[in-house]
């Protein structure tokens, strides 16, 4: 199992706190959230999820072409990542 946040923590910092914060404060990442059950929302966000990947290439080089090019640690990466976001999103509305 890849320990995802000491991961991404060696590898990029606070950049990556900053990049999850804003990602959570999106609205279609709340409207998704407050309207879908977790699964679905993770269906929902995958696309847009990897777009936000890509757009932080040039700050994150290391860790968005390991997500790009390593499907495990993709598929933790994003799992950890919309579990994250659907929780801070759920607990921020009550």
């Amino acid at each position: 199992m890849i320990d995802l946040e000491r991961t991404l923590r060696t590898k990029t910092g606070s950049s990556w706190s900053r990049s999850r914060r804003k990602l959570r404060k999106t609205k279609q990442v709340i409207e998704t959230a407050l309207a879908n059950p977790k699964d679905k929302f993770k269906i929902g966000i995958r696309k847009l999820i990897e777009r936000f990947m890509i757009q932080r290439l040039e700050e994150n080089g290391k860790i968005v072409t390991r997500y790009v090019e390593d499907q495990d640690f993709q598929n933790v990466a994003f799992d950890g990542l919309a579990d994250e976001i659907f929780e801070s999103v759920l607990a921020g509305q009550s």
